[in-house]
Parts: structure tokens; C-alpha cells; sequence
């Protein structure tokens, strides 16, 4: 209900006057820190991912009575396919870096200068890694496909990489040793996978949300945050060089995910729960 489609805050302000419930469903990660002009929500209860975001709401001032850690619909499906890559070996004893090229929008993080940067900074820190593979997935093979295969050419110039367009991450995680990304659902997803992860926070919105948000994860060892070019070298090459440290991390991510977030694969279910159960209020 902070969404850029007005018809949605419009809908909870209508449940609101006609007395029913508005349950608005946590779709992506959200800046709630100092500054944050999405704090305030229409939807009177909030389906959250899980028991953090909760927290976060309540500095807020949100009751908690209005904030249900129920998961998300739209991770449940990871979740099965996650244990299965679990028990499957990895096909290739090659290190595997999979990179998200960041979505190139000036208005949210990135515009072209900044996509000629990322790859630049990428190149430099994969380049250092004896043998290392690098697969570069995209969200788009169409919006400034032409501009966006020079950038890759010119900062990746020396790395052996693929570039694999917009195949699913998921078939990704499979192949993949390290996850490189920017801010984006996909941290959560990679997690999910037990995939160690590198966050960038380069532009300021990083920033914001890794100091507020991922530094949580951080703390916990869950992913390493790198906020220069010196510090993702510096990552990547430890990393690359370390199994036992990618072990590690990939151990605390499963433990801080199930401590924080409630991606169990049942959301769905609690969902329809919640709904048949006010159902039965309203019509009683």
C-alpha cells in the first residue's frame, strides 16, 4: 500500500471505511530507516516475511497486533527446490561467481555510469581469482541490451565469463560457489539456497538499506556487505580462497533465516488461514 499504484493504497483506505480487514502481503525487501518515505502503510495488518521486518515496524510505532510474520506466498516454491540443491553435488569442481546485474533506473540506483562501474568493479575483484568462473545473469535481455553488452565486454575484459541472460537464478544457484549482488529480493532467494553472499552497496539507497537492514545479517555472518570497490577484492579473493570460510557463512545463513524469517514453504496456508477465519467474523 506505499506502492507507486495508487489504486492499492486506494483499496485499503476502502476496506477501511466499509469496517473489513486490509492484509497487505510483504512483496520485497523495504527501506524502513531514518528518512524512509515508505514507513507509512494503508493496509491496516501487515503480512511481513518474518519476525526482523516485524521488529523494524515496531521502531516505527506500528502495534504489533498489526504485524503478522507470516512468510511469503511468493518464496514457498524456493523452498522444496532449495533442499533438493542441498542434497545435489555441485557438477563442476571449477570456483563458480554468479553476478545479478543491478536493473538499470536512474530514478531507483542505476543508470548507465554506474552499470559501467559495476562491471568494472566486478572485473577487477574476479580477475584476481585463479581459475574462477563468472556467469553474469540479467532481469532483462531487452532494455539497452546493445549498451549493456559493451559495459560487460569492457569491465569484464581479461575474466573468463558467461554471460546467461535471463535464465532463472534459481538453476543458477545450483552452478554457483559465491553470490554477487546489489540490493534486491535475490539476497533473500540466494540465502534460501545456502549460497554464500557478497551484497555492493555502492549507491547511496545501498547504503541506506545495508546499514539499516543487512547489517543484521552481517552481524550474524550470514553474507559480507563490501561498501567499495577495495572492499569486494578484498571479499572475493578471501572467499575464493576459503572453502571453509564459504561453509561458514552459508551455515549462518540458514540459521539467521530461520530465526528471522518465516520461509518455511507454509505461507500460503497461514494466509488462507487468516482469511477463512475472518471470513467466519464477518459472516457470523
Amino acid at each position: 500500500s506505499v506502492s507507486r499504484q495508487r489504486h492499492f493504497p486506494i483499496l485499503a483506505l476502502v476496506a477501511r471505511e466499509v469496517s473489513i480487514p486490509a492484509l497487505e502481503v510483504q512483496h520485497g525487501g523495504e527501506y524502513l530507516g531514518p528518512g524512509s518515505g515508505n514507513h507509512n502503510h494503508a493496509a491496516h495488518f501487515l503480512a511481513t516475511y518474518g519476525p526482523l521486518v516485524c521488529n523494524e515496524f515496531r521502531t516505527l510505532g506500528y502495534e504489533q497486533k498489526r504485524l503478522l510474520p507470516i512468510g511469503s506466498p511468493r518464496f514457498d516454491a524456493y523452498i522444496a527446490d532449495a533442499q533438493k540443491k542441498a542434497e545435489r553435488q555441485k557438477e563442476s569442481s571449477t570456483l563458480t561467481i554468479l553476478s545479478n546485474t543491478p536493473t538499470m533506473d536512474i530514478s531507483e540506483r542505476y543508470g548507465t555510469y554506474s552499470i559501467e562501474e559495476y562491471f568494472k568493479t566486478l572485473g577487477g575483484a574476479v580477475r584476481k581469482i585463479p581459475d574462477a568462473r563468472l556467469l553474469i545473469a540479467s532481469r532483462s535481455t531487452t532494455v539497452r541490451a546493445s549498451f549493456l553488452e559493451d559495459a560487460r565486454t569492457r569491465g569484464l575484459a581479461g575474466v573468463n565469463y558467461e554471460s546467461v541472460g535471463t535464465t532463472p537464478l534459481t538453476e543458477l544457484f545450483r552452478r554457483a560457489d559465491i553470490f554477487v549482488c546489489s540490493y534486491s529480493t535475490v539476497v533473500y532467494e540466494a540465502l534460501i539456497y545456502r549460497l554464500p553472499v557478497i551484497l555492493t552497496a555502492f549507491a547511496p539507497v545501498e547504503k541506506m538499506m545495508a546499514n539499516f537492514h543487512f547489517s543484521h545479517f552481517e552481524k550474524a555472518g550470514a553474507l559480507a556487505i563490501a561498501h567499495t570497490p577495495e572492499e569486494l577484492r578484498e571479499i572475493v579473493g578471501k572467499l575464493a580462497a576459503n572453502p571453509e570460510a564459504r561453509a561458514r557463512m552459508s551455515s549462518a545463513a540458514e540459521a539467521f533465516m530461520k530465526e528471522q524469517f518465516s520461509f518455511d514453504g507454509h505461507a500460503s496456508e497461514r494466509i488462507a488461514q487468516l482469511i477463512r477465519n475472518w471470513s467466519k467474523r464477518t459472516t457470523a
